[in-house]
């Protein structure tokens, strides 16, 4: 008898550290739970810390002058990345 694998999506939630990395992101900094970013949706010019991800919460924000006060979950970020 021949298994299958099925190909029903898992229900979990992807995580904003690795949909960044798949995205080409890669952290600056990291600590405890909080993952750091240069910028990510500017220019990025240098590598000054502008995108805190919170692993354990699945959460971001973004203290960019463009975005100042920008954040929220992984729909949130979707909808900034991709407008």
């Amino acid at each position: 008898m021949t298994s299958y694998k099925s190909n029903t999506p898992s229900n979990a939630t992807p995580d904003l550290v690795t949909l960044l990395k798949a995205l080409g992101h890669e952290p600056v900094s990291m600590g405890g739970d909080e993952f750091h970013y240069a910028s990510i949706f500017g220019n990025r010019t240098n590598n000054k810390i502008v995108l805190t991800v919170n692993n354990r919460l699945n959460t971001w924000f973004d203290s960019s002058i463009g975005l100042l006060g920008k954040g929220g979950n992984l729909m949130d970020f979707a909808r900034t990345y991709w407008p």
